[in-house]
């Protein structure tokens, strides 16, 4: 089986117009040489394809961490490099345990929400409400969120169900989109 499967590997030779497949049994495959045409669709023909979601209504969610990963962006407004954290989230439901539906009524079980921890800024606010990215580390690991935060790895998060207020808002584009407003305490048992 192996001698067969090494006498159907052709030598290949080039010739003009293209390049010749010689096989061990004789046969020969004029092949003509094709430069392929490198084409990208436009961003119109990107949005068509891209699948589009009714928002979700403005109601507190139960999410679930499926995914994190460290990076590094512009700070706002500023040339500067941060580090932040992009968590992605699934919705399993609403707060209260009843099933999560989007503005047409669809479930909405599994949807995809977004989030961007900013580690350097762990701590409270000038009135001494903590930072979002505190409050979402705290409330994900059940610490005490005035009390010292530890994490061992990013990786730590995932999996983890925290419970956040999301609501839709016009970004700068006039675009209305949903966004974690706030990270709620979890669920006492």
């Amino acid at each position: 089986m192996f001698k067969k499967l090494i006498d159907e590997i052709p030598v290949i030779e080039p010739c003009s117009g293209g390049y010749i497949a010689k096989y061990k049994n004789g046969r020969e495959e004029f092949h003509q040489e094709q430069n392929p045409m490198l084409k990208w669709k436009s961003k119109e023909e990107l949005d068509k394809e891209r699948p589009q979601y009714a928002l979700l209504p403005q109601e507190d969610y139960e999410l679930v961490v499926v995914n994190v990963e460290p990076n590094t962006r512009k700070k706002y407004r500023s040339q500067e490099n941060e580090e932040i954290v992009d968590v992605q989230l699934e919705v399993v439901c609403l707060k209260d345990g009843t099933e999560a539906i989007d503005d047409e009524g669809k479930e909405a079980k599994g949807r995809k929400v977004f989030f961007t921890l900013r580690p350097n800024s762990m701590g409270f606010r000038s009135d001494g409400t903590p930072s979002k990215s505190r409050t979402f580390i705290a409330f994900a690991t059940r610490q005490n969120i005035l009390g010292d935060i530890e994490l061992e790895a990013w990786e730590q998060l995932l999996g983890k169900t925290i419970f956040a207020e999301v609501v839709q808002y016009q970004n700068q584009k006039g675009q209305v989109r949903n966004k974690i407003s706030r990270i709620l305490p979890f669920k006492k048992k």
